[in-house]
């Protein structure tokens, strides 16, 4: 429907330009957050309720409830239990609600997910930043629309995904739908390595306004998923939880980065699935009892003839990076020249 919509529109005239505007809103979710461990709870007591209604009978084998002060792992562990003494009822029931509560709450266990949701009406909900001091439980919907005040596109994902991943989707929505574009308008969510490679290679200039935080932190694209949230002015981990603090500090060798910490408790609590390639912080280093885990941005001089043989080329505009992981942190290097 919005293709044809936009494609009449493109038919009489009313789109002229080739400009696009992306940005992105912030959505409350209609249902509130609650613990991970709540959330599992309430899953597993829509189940019962649904067996005490439908198959009595099969309510004769429930484990003992833990305690309403039961940790997320004890009602882990009482989910598989039931799970496991229910499974032969459940099979051989004709009832297709208890059966399809009895596999979600099984899939999200076995993949850990469960551990990522807030609330069992919306699962995809999450939380998100719009300043360092206040969060929104929800989704953002991406928006693209033309110079002539017509929506090109739309994308909606959780609250903590980045607003730069989405341009590459918005432009080509808009293409799909007809629209030449040219030029595309954006705030500074949006400035990193790939974007403007992209846009050059479906040839459209990308106008965003950036300063070095965000420059760095957008070309420091690992394998761990960091980014920066241009809302709350902090780097932002894979879960979507912000830093505590950063710091400048001087190298040694006369670099100066931002040195970005994060907290290691809340990282004990974040499924492992999700990141197979950077694990629980707490699981890599379980020797530490620092509170903090730290990720550093370095500028480097115009000389790095002094780096290790690590450095290896990465990105587009032959940007290098230099992975060095310790005890207690990892850092990134930047260098915008060869």
């Amino acid at each position: 429907m919005l293709k044809e919509t936009i494609q009449q529109a493109i038919q009489k005239g009313l789109v002229k330009s080739g400009t696009i505007i992306v940005d992105a809103m912030h959505t409350e979710a209609a249902v509130m957050a609650k613990s991970v461990t709540q959330v599992l709870r309430n899953l597993t007591g829509t189940l019962r309720k649904e067996i005490y209604k439908q198959e009595y009978d099969l309510s004769e084998r429930f484990p003992e409830k833990p305690s309403i002060e039961a940790d997320l792992s004890e009602e882990i562990a009482y989910t598989y239990e039931l799970l496991e003494k229910i499974q032969g009822g459940v099979e051989a029931s004709d009832n297709a609600e208890i059966k399809a509560l009895y596999n979600r709450i099984k899939e999200l266990l076995d993949n850990d997910r469960i551990r990522q949701i807030r609330s069992k009406d919306d699962e995809d909900a999450r939380f998100g930043h719009k300043t360092p001091a206040s969060t929104f439980f929800g989704c953002k919907t991406h928006i693209v629309m033309s110079d002539d005040r017509i929506i090109n596109g739309i994308e909606v994902t959780d609250g903590s995904r980045p607003d730069g991943e989405q341009l590459p989707n918005l432009l080509g929505k808009s293409k799909r739908n007809g629209v030449a574009v040219k030029e595309i308008v954006g705030d500074m969510a949006y400035v990193s390595d790939d974007n403007p490679a992209f846009c050059e290679e479906h040839n459209a200039e990308l106008y965003a306004r950036t300063n070095s935080a965000v420059a760095a932190a957008a070309n420091a694209q690992l394998e761990e998923g960091f980014s920066y949230s241009k809302d709350a002015h902090m780097m932002q981990c894979p879960a979507g939880h912000l830093a505590m603090r950063v710091d400048k500090r001087n190298a040694a060798n006369g670099n100066t980065y931002d040195n970005y910490c994060f907290s290691v408790k809340k990282c004990k609590r974040l499924p492992q699935t999700p990141f197979p390639r950077f694990l629980c912080f707490a699981k890599r280093h379980t020797a530490t009892s620092s509170p903090l885990r730290s990720f550093s941005l370095y500028s480097l001089p115009d000389r790095v003839d002094c780096l290790s043989s690590d450095l290896v080329p990465c990105l587009r505009r032959s940007c290098r990076i230099l992975a060095a992981r310790r005890q207690r942190c990892t850092h990134i290097f930047l260098s915008n020249r060869c």
